[in-house]
Parts: C-alpha cells; sequence; structure tokens
C-alpha cells in the first residue's frame, strides 16, 4: 500500500474535514436527495477520498460515481481510492488485536477488494 500511496501525487489531494463513517445508514434522504447526516462522532480533517473508501468497500461503485456527480474527483484522488481503503483496513485489524478482538472483518474486505484492483 505504502508504494501505491508514494506513487499517488499526496500532495494535490484535498485535505477536509471528513464525516468517517459515511455510509447509508448515517445518511436520509427527502424527495431523493441528500437531507442529513449522522453519527459525527468520527469526523476529522483527512483526504477528501477517505470520507467514502470506507462506504465504498470495493463493491459500492455508485458511491464514487454519485460523489463524483457533485464534485468531481483528480486523476490523483481516484488512485488514492484502493490504497486508503487498504490502509483503513489494516488500522481496523491492527486496532482489534490492540484491543484482543477479532481482525475477521477487516481480513473480509481485504480478501474482497486485491490492491492491484482497476476497478474504481
Amino acid at each position: 500500500a505504502g508504494l501505491r500511496l508514494e506513487r499517488a501525487a499526496l500532495d494535490e489531494a484535498a485535505l477536509t474535514v471528513v464525516h468517517g463513517d459515511f455510509t447509508a445508514w448515517n445518511m436520509r434522504y427527502r424527495r431523493g436527495r441528500l437531507a442529513g447526516l449522522f453519527d459525527l462522532d468520527s469526523a476529522h480533517l483527512d483526504l477528501r477520498v477517505a470520507d467514502f473508501a470506507l462506504s465504498w468497500r470495493g463493491v459500492y461503485g455508485g458511491v464514487i460515481d454519485g460523489y463524483s456527480d457533485e464534485t468531481p474527483l483528480s486523476a490523483s484522488e481516484r488512485a488514492l481510492i484502493v490504497p486508503v481503503f487498504w490502509a483503513f483496513m489494516v488500522s481496523c485489524a491492527v486496532l482489534g488485536l490492540r484491543e484482543g478482538g477479532t481482525v475477521d472483518w477487516a481480513v473480509k474486505q481485504l480478501l474482497r477488494q486485491p490492491l492491484d484492483a482497476s476497478t474504481v
């Protein structure tokens, strides 16, 4: 993951306040448009792509398409989607180990999305 992150133009990636758990169960819609976000306790400053890398999970391409419809992603940001996703999953696994829990969920997510995927 580090090599892919080095190759991507991190200095071109936008930093912004991100939700931190940008998933369907934390969104509310009114008349087909996003009307609100809930569960803001994970909000923090991060790369813009980090906000939907987790909700994308390698299988929900509509998250990227929908986001791009509102605010287009640069080529550099698209190159960061998979490495940011992997970095988050590895962090989840490390945290799980530190807390004496399981890494099953993080490993399952990593196995679903190869690091060299070009599906983004």
